[in-house]
């Protein structure tokens, strides 16, 4: 494998006999990687990479911050976003013999067996207790997406045949050509507003199996600002990612919504 330093930066240089120009791309948590022919030297690499540095350090800082986001330590203090808001994780006692979570208007809760309770509970990491925070995300999620999709499609006369409960990595529904609807559990970290957008936007394919002028029409019309509320979402699509099964999780290859890509033409 051919690497590249660039500012600190690990560069991964693939080669291919027929590229023309340079392919750049970046990703959360994998090296930059950068398409080019046999024939260029590594000069002309780092030159390219110099002339759109600007543009590297931007998408640079801005991975960061969401890798940031993305790996939550289960630890007291530490917040979590839910519906919108961050709630900071406070341990509390309880008699009951094992871990479970709760929630306040402010503040996810935490409750520690009162026979394993120590000052290192505030101080002590908890990411045993992982599918358990997962089991409280994934009920409080079921309810309140189940309430939205009843409330709007009342509203809009639209029912769905059958309403299931997904999870892939940056999806956040589908409608199949037989009416059924599915809704990703874990975008319950994201405000109504982008919540109620997702659901709406599902529910208008049950008239509109397409992505016609006709159904952004009638988007528009129920959702007036939805150009803003997806680029809200797009922003904060890795949000969720603390909830995956595995920990820490990186996008797979084909998750692109986040990836930087850049490219120059040869003349």
């Amino acid at each position: 494998m051919e690497i590249l330093k660039f500012q600190n930066l690990e560069v991964v240089v693939e080669r291919a006999a027929f590229q023309q120009g340079y392919s750049l791309f970046m990703h959360p948590d994998r090296p930059m990687r950068i398409k080019v022919g046999y024939m260029d030297s590594q000069n002309e690499i780092l030159a390219f990479l110099n002339l759109k540095r600007k543009w590297i350090e931007k998408h640079h800082s801005n991975f960061a911050r969401l890798t940031k986001d993305v790996k939550r330590p289960l630890m007291a203090q530490q917040e979590f976003p839910f519906r919108g808001a961050l709630y900071r994780l406070k341990p509390v006692i309880t008699l009951n013999s094992d871990y479970f979570f709760s929630q306040t208007d402010s503040e996810l809760l935490l409750h520690v067996p009162r026979e394993r309770w120590s000052a290192e509970v505030f101080t002590s990491e908890f990411q045993f207790l992982h599918p358990k925070l997962r089991e409280f995300y994934k009920r409080a999620s079921l309810v309140f997406l189940k309430s939205r999709v009843d409330l709007f499609s009342k509203q809009m006369d639209l029912f769905p045949k059958l309403l299931r409960w997904t999870e892939p990595k940056t999806r956040w529904g589908s409608c199949s050509a037989r009416g059924s609807i599915q809704l990703n559990w874990r975008m319950i970290v994201f405000s109504d507003e982008i919540i109620d957008y997702v659901v709406i936007h599902e529910l208008l394919h049950l008239r509109h199996f397409n992505h016609s002028k006709a159904f952004w029409e009638a988007v528009g019309c129920l959702v007036p600002n939805y150009k803003e509320v997806r680029k809200a979402l797009k922003v904060q699509q890795l949000l969720p990612n603390f909830l995956n099964l595995s920990l820490p999780v990186e996008p797979s290859r084909s998750d692109r919504p986040t990836r930087a890509g850049i490219e120059k033409k040869r003349n």
